[in-house]
């Protein structure tokens, strides 16, 4: 507990550390820190542990926005039971994006199950005439043809999560959908 502790206080002395806007060095993760740690289930072997049905998602497409993962990151995994969620925090990094190894080691040391892929390539599109700060939005659509969840729920990385979201994974038109006509 005592090392469990520790570790937490590092953490957060580095998230606050990356974090340069003053509303978000406001915020406080004391309360979060103070709750004991969940008992985690055990699995008896390799294969009998299943991947979570849920993922929540966010993205990094240059290292400039490392600290905005790490903190909306932190965020979520304070306010949030991945496991009774069923659910997991996966962070989609572009290839070309350059994070450094250290900046990938915190991210993984907040929660983050870190994919790095390549972007999408589009012909006849000229990424030259997109502005900058939009250039990489295309990469989104990737998200979507991650098959092996059953729900996804994507998070700009620019957000703070304040409370518990386990609610969302419930709501009227979050779950897919199978239509059966009998004929067209």
């Amino acid at each position: 507990m005592v090392n469990s502790l520790s570790r937490d206080k590092e953490l957060t002395e580095c998230v606050e550390h990356q974090i340069q806007s003053r509303a978000l060095k406001r915020a406080s993760w004391k309360t979060a820190l103070e709750t004991p740690d969940q008992p985690r289930r055990k699995t008896f072997s390799f294969f009998s542990r299943r991947r979570p049905r849920r993922a929540f998602v966010s993205s990094l497409y240059t290292e400039q926005y490392f600290p905005l993962c790490l903190a909306m990151g932190y965020s979520l995994a304070q306010t949030n039971n991945m496991e009774a969620q069923d659910a997991e925090m996966v962070l989609f990094i572009r290839q070309g994006a350059n994070v450094s190894t250290a900046a990938l080691d915190k991210l993984e040391r907040v929660g983050w199950k870190l994919r790095i892929e390549e972007d999408l390539e589009f012909e006849d599109v000229d990424f030259d005439k997109i502005r900058p700060w939009h250039r990489w939005n295309l990469n989104k659509l990737r998200f979507w043809s991650w098959i092996e969840y059953e729900q996804i729920l994507f998070l700009d990385s620019d957000m703070l999560v304040k409370s518990d979201l386990s609610e969302i994974w419930n709501t009227p038109g979050s779950k897919p959908s199978l239509v059966y006509r009998s004929s067209w």
